[in-house]
């Protein structure tokens, strides 16, 4: 079977799935894994030329990127992302356990769920490794 593993911030609450690739793209489930990565990991190649010209302060300020932490969150299988909500480009998306609460703007279409309420019990799992060794 065909997975797609999503990688999310270690924040986020909600699993996305951007709708034009959830149309284009088959796959028999998705896998959120909450990766985190240091704010400043996009400056190590603007700081690339800086670096060049010897400003030893520079290179002891961008951190190393040796030590990452994922936290695997669930999945979901693709009939159960057909029913999850969806929120249009230009959305306001809310805190699912705080909806007064705004989140961001929807950048895309996209099909969207809570984490927390993702398949990750170790049967559910279990299931998903079965359906994997007999494809």
């Amino acid at each position: 079977i065909k997975i797609d593993v999503k990688s999310t911030k270690p924040k986020s609450v909600w699993a996305v799935v951007d709708l034009r690739e959830f149309n284009r793209r088959r796959c028999d489930a998705y896998v959120w894994v909450k990766v985190g990565l240091p704010l400043n990991h996009l400056a190590r190649p603007i700081f690339e030329w800086i670096r060049n010209k010897n400003l030893a302060e520079i290179e002891r300020a961008v951190p190393s990127l040796s030590e990452l932490t994922a936290q695997i969150e669930g999945f979901a299988y693709r009939e159960d992302v057909e029913k999850w909500a969806e929120f249009r480009r230009g959305e306001t998306v809310f805190d699912p356990d705080k909806p007064s609460k705004k989140l961001f703007t929807a950048k895309t279409d996209n099909k969207a769920h809570p984490i927390s309420k993702l398949r990750k019990s170790s049967g559910e799992w279990s299931e998903l490794i079965r359906k994997m060794v007999s494809a």
